[in-house]
C-alpha cells in the first residue's frame, strides 16, 4: 500500500476515527462496568479495614486500661498458655465490643499475681 495514495490516506483516516470512537466507546463501557462492579467492593473492603483498625486500637486500649488498674509489685509475666491463645482467638471477636472487652479483661488478669491461681485455660 502506497502511503502517498489518497485512497490509502482516505481509507486509514476513517479506520483510524472508527477505532478511536470504539476505542472510546469500549473504555467507556469498561469504566462505567468497574464504577458498577468493582469500586463499591473496593469501598467496601477499605471500609472494612478501616473498623478493623478501630477496633484494633479500641482492643489495645481496654488491655492497657486493664493494666493498669494492677499495682506494680502485683505485676507478673503472664502465661504463655493463656496469653498465646487469647490473643489468636480473640482476633476473631475484635468487633464484638462485649467478648472483646473480656478477652482483654482476661489477658490483664493473666498479668496480675493475684489472679494467677483463678485463671484457667478453659476461659479462652
Amino acid at each position: 500500500m502506497d502511503e502517498f495514495n489518497p485512497a490509502y490516506g482516505m481509507t486509514k483516516a476513517i479506520l483510524d476515527s472508527v477505532k478511536g470512537e470504539i476505542g472510546q466507546k469500549i473504555s467507556g463501557t469498561f469504566g462505567q462496568m468497574y464504577d458498577y462492579v468493582i469500586d463499591p467492593l473496593h469501598f467496601k473492603m477499605k471500609k472494612t479495614k478501616f473498623h478493623r483498625e478501630l477496633d484494633f486500637q479500641k482492643y489495645q486500649q481496654e488491655v492497657l486500661s486493664e493494666m493498669n488498674k494492677i499495682p506494680l509489685d502485683e505485676l507478673q509475666e503472664p502465661s504463655l498458655s493463656i496469653v498465646g491463645p487469647a490473643l489468636e482467638a480473640s482476633k476473631y471477636y475484635i468487633n464484638d465490643d462485649e467478648v472483646r472487652n473480656m478477652f482483654s479483661k482476661l489477658l490483664a488478669k493473666s498479668m496480675h499475681k493475684g489472679y494467677s491461681k483463678m485463671i484457667n485455660h478453659s476461659f479462652v
